[in-house]
């Protein structure tokens, strides 16, 4: 399994995918985990999500409520449109729960 944070510290809350790794790295894992700090790199990371059976993506989201974790499965992030980046996710509905 890939766990994987995105985000840059510089920008506040927009840092919560990267603190999350560095807190999880500070910590023992299952040999069968992997930490990624994808920085803002997030169109580079899709090579390294192929062949993956299981990825747990950790990012800030516009739009949310503080503080609260989404979770979004394939199908559901396939409703959103084109983004410029994952932090531009809007579906067509405007909801993002």
């Amino acid at each position: 399994m890939l766990i994987v944070g995105i985000g840059s510290i510089l920008m506040g809350d927009d840092g919560a995918g990267i603190e999350v790794i560095n807190r999880l790295g500070q910590i023992k894992l299952p040999e069968n985990v992997e930490l990624l700090n994808a920085g803002l790199d997030s169109f580079g990371l899709l090579g390294k999500l192929e062949g993956r059976k299981k990825v747990i993506i950790v990012d800030a989201l516009r739009g949310g409520e503080t503080g609260k974790v989404y979770t979004l499965s394939f199908e559901e992030i396939e409703k959103f449109e084109f983004m410029y980046s994952l932090h531009d996710f809007t579906n067509r509905t405007g909801n993002i729960q």
